[in-house]
């Protein structure tokens, strides 16, 4: 059967990536303070917005203020990261792409995507994606945007100049090296022996984390939900917006300008932009709003019995139940905070994955945690319960848990080994001498 050439129809549905769904996704990804800071940066573009006093609600009312006041103490790495690709000579779609992808950076700068899905999102191609992100990749600090240790890794190595391919190879034999076993791979992968050195040397300046995992605590803690339990423990949640102005559209100026024919086209765009960023604050907190009421549901035992009741939660299972894509849930949690009876919860707190427990149920990774704390708390300073020890305790609970992950939920506390425990404690034990003190048997 010969092949011919033919001409064909295909109808496809992608969501493009327009101003209004651009505009919208940017608004929701920004905390507090930042969503300020733009809303006034909007209003002195644009002549037809109207800022007014902040809305009452039962917060605070300082807490506008407190949120104004501090917008220029720090950027967040996704602001960081947009400034840098304004300064660089992108493509449109290219720019607005990586800007997009900003807020898929997680607090470390770990770039948390799923290109195939963002492609259709957008739809736009995956190569351009993939030129965005090594546009996003190319911002400082180095290592920012990697997808995974590895390349993380190797975007500070070739900034230090060298080869992207043999960086790579060498990558691939990290165990062999720190092993010292330089010779050997020398003769493997055809590389001078005092470059594996030398690379060996560099590998210990690297850091896993681009971006320092607290690089934002003096931002301000302004509670865009605010969760409150009545005397009959009736849970309400309601959107916190004492710390937005009242943004309004001056329709006297608009009718004025409207009427002047040179000034019609620029008067009518303003009046389109200003209600699509009043449209993207409006849906901004409906989807905050509705992400809250979800988790409270989810996480109902928190809120009505205490921290011990929470539960796994992912992002991914939110999603499902509220028709929204991983993406966008992580987006509209980034730096936004609830506040239940006047104590601060980031949002994102609610939320991540479990332990196994019994035969077929789970429980959530920061019980598992307020366990380990308790049982290091309880043990005797003298013998401190090891993390073998504490992996046999858990177990016998139904806990399946390795002890790696009880090592790095210890380290994610603070709480140092066993072995340094014991140091600790037998220094504070010891009997205090005095700068003259001398021992007299010597």
């Amino acid at each position: 059967m010969a092949l011919k050439p033919t001409l064909s129809l295909k109808q496809t549905q992608t969501l493009a990536l327009t101003p209004e769904l651009r505009q919208s996704l940017t608004l929701l990804r920004l905390p507090a303070a930042d969503l300020i800071e733009q809303i006034h940066t909007e209003a002195l573009e644009n002549p037809l917005l109207v800022i007014g006093s902040p809305r009452k609600t039962k917060q605070s009312p300082s807490a506008y203020d407190v949120a104004l006041n501090t917008v220029a103490e720090t950027l967040t790495l996704g602001e960081s990261i947009r400034r840098q690709l304004a300064t660089m000579s992108l493509p449109a779609l290219i720019r607005d792409i990586a800007s997009y992808l900003t807020g898929d950076l997680s607090d470390i700068g770990y770039l948390e995507t799923d290109i195939p899905q963002t492609a259709q999102t957008l739809g736009v191609a995956k190569a351009d994606i993939d030129t965005a992100i090594q546009a996003i990749q190319s911002c400082e600090p180095t290592g920012v945007g990697a997808r995974n240790l590895t390349e993380c890794l190797l975007l500070q190595i070739v900034e230090q100049g060298i080869d992207k391919e043999t960086a790579e190879k060498l990558l691939e034999n990290i165990p062999q090296i720190m092993k010292c076993e330089w010779a050997e791979l020398s003769d493997i992968l055809g590389i001078p022996k005092e470059h594996i050195e030398a690379f060996s040397t560099t590998l210990r300046t690297l850091t896993p984390e681009p971006v320092a995992r607290h690089h934002n605590e003096s931002r301000p803690l302004v509670a865009d939900i605010i969760v409150e339990i009545d005397e009959n423990r009736r849970i309400s949640v309601s959107l916190s917006e004492s710390y937005l102005p009242d943004l309004t559209i001056d329709t006297d100026l608009y009718s004025q300008a409207k009427a002047d024919a040179k000034a019609k086209e620029y008067i009518e765009a303003q009046y389109n932009h200003a209600q699509s960023l009043i449209r993207a604050i409006q849906y901004r907190g409906e989807t905050l709003l509705r992400i809250a009421r979800a988790i409270v549901t989810q996480q109902h035992r928190f809120f009505s019995d205490g921290s011990k009741f929470m539960t796994p939660l992912t992002r991914r299972a939110l999603g499902e139940t509220l028709a929204l894509h991983p993406s966008t849930i992580g987006r509209a949690i980034a730096g936004k905070n609830l506040d239940l009876n006047g104590t601060i919860y980031p949002l994102s707190f609610f939320l991540g994955a479990g332990l196994k427990k019994g035969i077929s149920g789970e429980i959530s990774a920061f019980v598992v945690q307020r366990t380990i704390r308790q049982l290091i708390d309880q043990e005797s300073p003298a013998s401190p319960l090891s993390d073998d020890t504490i992996v046999k305790k858990l177990r016998a609970d139904g806990v399946d848990i390795a002890r790696r992950t009880v090592a790095k939920y210890r380290g994610c506390m603070n709480i140092p080994s066993s072995f340094v425990r014991r140091k600790i404690a037998a220094a504070q034990q010891a009997p205090h001498r005095s700068p003259g003190h001398r021992n007299h048997l010597n």
